[in-house]
């Protein structure tokens, strides 16, 4: 984990959460994808 991940997580920002959320909805469609293949 980066320092800038450990800050944001100290101090959590709506950006930082929001990336957070759609990283980890891309993550579960691409799970998704290749399961499925």
């Amino acid at each position: 984990m980066t320092d800038e991940i450990q800050m944001g997580l100290m101090q959590p920002h709506p950006l930082l959460i929001s990336s957070l959320i759609v990283h980890a909805e891309r993550i579960m469609v691409m799970v998704r994808l290749s399961r499925g293949a």
